[in-house]
């Protein structure tokens, strides 16, 4: 199926998700090898919020492992929940604002693997509110470290006490 690319800001370099429509980029991930095997990530896109209004974004992917099957078809996830721990973001004009996903299952997932992602804002939603262009900075996997990675978005696992030689 054919996606719409998203505008980009010639001043900027950011990705413009439009507010009328799905715009759709593609992200792939190799797994670092530092990844605690068999644990979750959690997907999240980072957007500059420029006026009030909610943005719904959208997650495919695939998640596979080497010399594992290729999955047929792509999971999806729906979200327009954002990151609060600093603070109300709306209506708040300029602010680097963090939509997360649910987490993704990584039972039997290891290092090395791939996570093949379409990120979409759905623009052409009803729930989406936020009447301009998304400004995209970035999408990301936040992954456990080898037991030595934060759980939550804003909190360490572990203190500099707790890791040897600290």
């Amino acid at each position: 199926m054919a996606f719409t690319e998203p505008d980009v800001d010639t001043a900027t370099g950011h990705l413009l998700f439009s507010a009328t429509e799905t715009n759709t980029i593609i992200a792939l991930f190799q797994i670092p090898h530092t990844y605690a095997e068999g644990t979750n990530v959690r997907p999240k896109v980072r957007w500059i919020k420029e006026a009030s209004g909610v943005v719904v974004w959208q997650l495919e992917y695939k998640w596979y492992n080497i010399s594992g099957s290729f999955p047929a078809n792509y999971t999806t996830l729906t979200t327009s929940t954002v990151l609060t721990d600093y603070g109300a973001v709306s209506p708040a004009v300029n602010v680097h604002t963090v939509s997360y996903f649910a987490d993704i299952d990584g039972t039997s997932m290891s290092i090395s693997s791939m996570l093949e992602c379409k990120v979409s804002r759905l623009g052409a939603d009803g729930s989406d509110t936020y009447a301009q262009a998304a400004r995209y900075v970035e999408f990301n996997v936040e992954y456990l470290r080898l037991g030595h990675g934060s759980e939550t978005t804003t909190a360490k696992r572990f203190a500099a006490s707790d890791i040897a030689g600290a």
